[in-house]
C-alpha cells in the first residue's frame, strides 16, 4: 500500500489579512484539508516596531529522549518539522501580510499527513459559542457524555471528550477567580443572597458551614409544621456529612428548608446548624421533628425546639429489627422464613397499636409466644426500642402529634399505619438525599464544586412546588365532589381534600364507635363524624375544619362564601310526574280530574287498521299471519286461488243466511243482503249482518249459528287473500330503487344477514351482534359517523317510504357505513390494480375520469339487478 503524501499545494497563498487572527484562521483553513495545522511558532518585534510572526507545524516540536526515565505515560507528536510561514505586520498596524519563507525546508513536511482534522489540537479549538454551551449545560447538570452529544448534533467542532472535560474544569476555575473553593463558596453564596454561616476553628479552618436558599425560606414560612433531618455521606472529598433538612408542604411534597456540611455528627454540631435554622422561623415552630435513633440530633432538636413532638423514623426503627431480629429465625432451616414473617409481623402490629390497653395486649402476646425460643430478639426489640421510645413509634402516642402522616424519613416508609400492618409509600428526606447525588454523580468534588451541583436541585425543586400550588388552586380533583367540599375548593390541597372524602365514604356504614378525635388530632382534619353532623345539619366544610398547614394560600384571610341554595321541599316536587329536567308545568288538580273522566282515544292496529286493539294483541286477526305468508314465487297463483275460493265461500255463506232469515219472516229485507255482489262483499260487512241479526231476532237456530260459525271463518280467509293481494300489486308498482339508495342497502343487509341465520345450525344464537362480528363489521359507530350519514348528500334526514317520511333507525345507518366502507375499499382497490397494470395512465382530464366512473356505476347497478 503506497504512502500518503501531501498535496503539490500544500503552502498556503501568499495574501494580506485583517488582523491577526484571521489570518491564522485562513491559513488553518487550508491546511485542514490537506492533513496538518498551524501553531505560532516564533515572535519577535523590528527595529521600526513591526511584529513578524512564524506560524509552524504543530509537529515542529522536537522528539523526547527516550534515555529518559518517565513516571506519566505521556506522547509527543513532535518529528522536527521545519515547514513553516511567516506573517508580518504593516507599519500602520492595520493589515497582516503572509508570505512564504526562503528555503525548501520550510516548504516540506518530514511526515505524512493526518489521516483525520481531529488529529490536531489547532482543528478541534472551541469557538467562543461553543464555549459557552458547554459552560452553562455544565452549570445546569448535564454530564460531559451528553455535553458532547448535543454538541455533535448543534455544531461543526471536532472536539474530543478530553477537551469538554478540559472546557467544564476551565469554567469551573473562571468561577472561582483564583480563590479557595472555601471562599469561592462563601462570595458565591453572598452574592446570590443564600442565608448561611459558617463556623471556623482556631486556625481558621472552616469546620461546619450552614446555608438556605432564599426562596426556601420563604416555602418555609408557609410550611413550618414538618421537620425532618437526616444526614447524607459521601458527598465531598472532605467526608464532611451533609445534613438536609426538610420540610413537607400542603401539597405533601417534600422541600430542602437548608443545608449544613458538618465536622462530625456531634450534639454539638446538630446544635450548632439547628440553632441556625430556629432562626430562620419567623413565627410558627413546627409540631413535629422527625428524626432517626441519633441521639445527638434527637437531643439537640429537643434543645432548639422544645414545644415540637419528637418522632423516631419508623422505616429506620424496621429496618434496625430486621437486621438485628431475623438471622435467628433463618438459622431454625426451612421453617425460619415463615416463623420470621409471623414474628415481624406481630412486630408491625405492636407499632400499629391504636390504643394503650390494645399495646400492652399485643405486647403480652407477642413476649408469650417468642421470648421462651427467641429471648435475643425479644429482648432487642423491648430494651432497645419499645421501653425507651414507644412515645416516638406507636400508634397509640404518636397520633397525639399533628403529624400529618409524616412519621418516617425513607422512601419507603409507612406514614398511615392501619391495623393490619399495611404501609403508603412516600418520600421524604431519603428522597431528598437521591435527588441530590443524582446531581452530584462523584464524591471527589471540593464544597464549591458540590454546591454548585446542588443547586440546580434546589432550584429545579421550589418551581415544581409552585407549579403544583398554583395549579391546585385553580383545580378541582373529580374524585371529589359535592356540595361539602363548596367554601374550600381552591383554598385547600388536593391531598388534604382525598383525606376527608376517604371519611366521608365511611358515612355508607353506620357509626358503631364514639369519636376519639384521634384523626383530627393526628391529621388537622374533620373526622367521619365531624361530616356526619354536617350533613345532618346541611353545613358544608369551611376553611376552619382544616388545619393551617392543609391551606395553600396560609395566613389570608377569606371572605365568608357564598353558598348554592338548599333544595325547596313542597308538594309540589313530591307528585311530580314530569322527569326530573322537564320543564313543563305540572297539571292542575281539575286538570287531572277532567283527564281521568275523559275518554281516551281508542288504539289503531298497524296491521289490519282497525280501531280497538294493537298489532300484538290476540284480537287482531292478521297477528301470526306472516308465519303463513307462501314464498314470493307462487304469492300470485296463491293470491288468485284464494280470492276465487273466498268470493264462492262468500256467495254460499250469504246465500244460507238469507234463506234462514226468510224463514223467520224477514225474508224482504235480507234478500237485499243475498242480491249484494259477492265479488265485492268484505269480511266486516258480513259480520255486520250478523250482528244486525242477532240484534233484531235475541236467539238463533243452530243452522244460523253454523252459517254465522262459516261466515267468520271465510271472512279471516278473505282478510288474508286480501292483504297478499295488495303486496303482490304493491310490489310491481312500487319504483325501482337504485344500487346505492340507502333502502336497497339495508334491503340487501337484510337479505345477507337472513341468508347467515339459516346457515347456523340449531339452537344457536341469532342476533345481529353475532352476525356482526361474524361478518368482521363494527360493533358500533361514533356519532360523528351516524350523524355523517345524515346529511342531504348521503342519506338524507328521513327516509320516505309510501309517501309518508320517518326518521332513519340505527341499524339502517350502519348498515350505510358499512356499504360505504366497503364501495372505497372496493374503489381505491380497482384504482389500485389499474395502476398497477398500467401505471402512466391513458386518461386525459376530468372527462374520462367521470365517464370511468358512470361506466362503474352502471356496472353496479346491473350487478343489482342480476342483468
Amino acid at each position: 500500500m503506497s504512502q500518503i503524501v501531501f498535496p503539490d499545494d500544500v503552502l498556503p497563498p501568499e495574501g494580506v489579512y485583517s488582523s491577526r487572527e484571521s489570518l491564522l484562521s485562513a491559513i488553518n483553513s487550508w491546511a485542514k484539508s490537506r492533513g496538518y495545522a498551524f501553531t505560532t511558532g516564533k515572535s519577535t518585534k523590528t527595529p521600526n516596531g513591526r511584529v513578524k510572526v512564524v506560524f509552524a507545524c504543530d509537529r515542529n516540536g522536537q522528539q523526547p529522549n527516550a534515555t529518559i526515565q518517565r513516571k506519566r505515560r505521556t506522547c509527543s507528536r513532535g518529528t522536527g518539522c521545519k515547514f513553516s510561514v511567516l506573517a508580518k505586520q504593516s507599519l500602520d498596524g492595520a493589515t497582516w501580510v503572509l508570505s512564504h519563507r526562503p528555503g525548501l525546508d520550510f516548504s516540506l513536511h518530514n511526515h505524512p499527513p493526518s489521516e483525520d482534522p481531529s488529529a490536531h489540537p489547532a482543528h478541534r479549538h472551541l469557538t467562543g459559542g461553543d464555549s459557552r454551551v458547554i459552560s452553562s449545560l455544565a452549570a445546569a447538570g448535564a454530564a460531559p457524555r451528553e455535553i458532547r452529544t448535543y454538541l455533535r448534533n448543534n455544531s461543526t467542532t471536532l472536539a474530543t471528550q478530553k477537551d469538554i472535560y478540559n472546557r467544564i474544569g476551565a469554567a469551573r476555575r473562571d468561577l472561582r477567580e483564583g480563590q479557595s473553593s472555601i471562599q469561592a463558596l462563601v462570595d458565591q453564596l453572598h452574592e446570590e443572597g443564600f442565608h448561611y454561616k459558617v463556623r471556623l476553628d482556631s486556625d481558621n479552618r472552616l469546620t461546619a458551614i450552614f446555608f438556605a436558599h432564599p426562596d426556601s425560606i420563604a416555602f418555609l414560612q408557609c410550611n413550618p409544621d414538618v421537620l425532618l433531618l437526616d444526614c447524607t455521606y459521601k458527598t465531598n472529598k472532605h467526608s464532611m456529612p451533609l445534613l438536609d433538612m426538610v420540610g413537607v408542604d400542603a401539597c405533601e411534597r417534600s422541600f430542602c428548608i437548608a443545608f449544613a456540611f458538618l465536622s462530625g455528627e456531634t450534639e454539638e454540631d446538630y446544635s450548632w446548624a439547628l440553632q441556625h435554622l430556629r432562626s430562620l422561623y419567623r413565627r410558627d415552630l413546627p409540631s413535629i421533628v422527625l428524626t432517626d435513633r441519633c441521639l445527638a440530633a434527637m437531643n439537640a432538636a429537643a434543645t432548639w425546639f422544645p414545644s415540637s413532638g419528637g418522632l423516631l423514623c419508623t422505616w429506620h426503627v424496621n429496618k434496625a429489627v430486621l437486621q438485628y431480629c431475623r438471622p435467628a429465625f433463618l438459622a431454625e432451616g426451612s421453617q425460619g422464613e415463615r416463623r420470621w414473617d409471623e414474628f415481624y409481623k406481630a412486630w408491625h402490629a405492636i407499632v400499629a397499636s391504636p390504643t394503650q390497653m390494645t399495646y400492652q395486649e399485643r405486647l403480652a402476646d407477642f413476649e408469650r409466644k417468642y421470648a421462651e425460643r427467641f429471648t435475643d430478639a425479644v429482648g432487642y426489640v423491648r430494651t432497645i426500642w419499645l421501653d425507651p421510645f414507644k412515645e416516638k413509634i406507636v400508634r397509640a402516642w404518636v397520633d397525639r402529634y399533628l403529624h400529618f402522616g409524616n412519621v418516617a424519613t425513607s422512601r419507603q416508609v409507612a406514614h398511615s399505619l392501619v391495623e393490619d400492618g399495611g404501609t403508603n409509600l412516600s418520600s421524604r428526606a431519603e428522597g431528598i438525599h437521591s435527588l441530590l447525588k443524582a446531581h452530584i454523580k462523584i464524591s471527589t468534588l471540593d464544597l464549591f464544586d458540590v454546591w454548585q451541583a446542588m443547586r440546580p436541585a434546589v432550584t429545579n425543586q421550589l418551581k415544581e412546588l409552585k407549579y403544583v400550588r398554583a395549579s391546585q388552586q385553580v383545580s378541582m380533583p373529580l374524585d371529589v365532589s359535592g356540595v361539602v367540599f363548596e367554601a374550600v375548593r381552591g383554598w385547600v390541597s388536593h391531598r388534604a381534600l382525598r383525606k376527608v372524602q376517604e371519611q366521608r365514604q365511611l358515612l355508607s356504614k353506620p357509626l358503631k364507635n364514639p369519636c376519639t378525635m384521634t384523626f383530627t388530632s393526628s391529621f388537622g382534619l374533620p373526622c367521619v363524624h365531624t361530616l356526619k353532623r354536617l350533613e345532618d345539619e346541611g353545613g358544608a366544610l369551611l376553611l376552619e375544619h382544616f388545619h393551617p398547614h392543609w391551606h395553600l394560600k396560609r395566613d389570608m384571610s377569606r371572605p365568608h362564601p357564598i353558598l348554592e341554595p338548599r333544595k325547596a321541599l313542597c308538594q309540589l316536587n313530591q307528585r311530580r310526574k314530569q322527569p326530573a329536567t322537564s320543564t313543563r308545568r305540572e297539571p292542575s288538580a281539575f286538570e287531572s280530574v277532567e283527564a281521568a273522566t275523559r275518554p281516551k282515544a281508542l288504539p289503531k292496529c298497524s296491521m289490519c287498521h282497525k280501531i280497538g286493539h294493537t298489532m300484538t294483541s290476540k284480537s287482531c286477526p292478521l297477528r301470526y299471519a306472516e308465519l303463513f305468508q307462501p314464498p314470493a314465487s307462487v304469492t300470485e297463483t296463491t293470491a288468485q286461488t284464494t280470492s276465487i275460493v273466498a268470493s264462492e265461500a262468500v256467495a254460499t255463506t250469504a246465500a244460507q243466511a238469507t234463506i234462514a232469515h226468510a224463514t223467520i219472516g224477514q225474508k224482504d229485507d235480507l234478500m237485499v243482503a243475498g242480491q249484494a255482489p259477492t265479488g265485492h262483499l268484505r269480511g266486516d260487512q258480513v259480520l255486520e249482518v250478523q250482528a244486525l241479526a242477532d240484534r233484531e231476532f235475541g236467539s238463533h237456530t243452530s243452522t244460523v249459528e253454523t252459517v254465522a260459525d262459516c261466515i267468520i271463518v271465510n271472512s279471516t280467509v278473505v282478510q288474508q287473500a286480501a292483504v297478499a293481494e295488495s303486496a303482490v300489486v304493491e310490489k310491481a308498482t312500487a319504483p325501482r330503487l337504485r344500487y346505492n339508495d340507502p333502502q336497497a342497502i339495508y334491503q340487501r343487509y337484510v337479505e345477507s344477514r337472513q341468508a347467515w341465520y339459516d346457515a347456523q345450525p340449531r339452537g344457536s344464537i341469532k342476533t345481529n351482534q353475532q352476525y356482526r362480528k361474524a361478518m368482521g363489521l363494527p360493533q358500533r359507530y361514533n356519532r360523528a359517523e351516524l350523524a355523517w350519514c345524515l346529511d342531504w348528500k348521503q342519506m338524507g334526514r328521513q327516509c320516505k317510504e309510501q309517501g309518508r317520511p320517518r326518521d332513519w333507525t340505527k341499524e339502517e345507518l350502519m348498515s350505510y357505513l358499512d356499504w360505504d366502507k366497503a364501495e372505497e375499499d372496493r374503489v381505491e382497490a380497482m384504482v389500485a390494480a389499474e395502476m398497477e397494470a398500467n401505471p402512466f395512465s391513458g386518461r386525459r382530464g376530468m372527462g374520462d375520469i367521470w365517464e370511468a366512473a358512470a361506466a362503474d356505476c352502471a356496472a353496479q347497478e346491473a350487478l343489482y339487478l342480476g342483468e
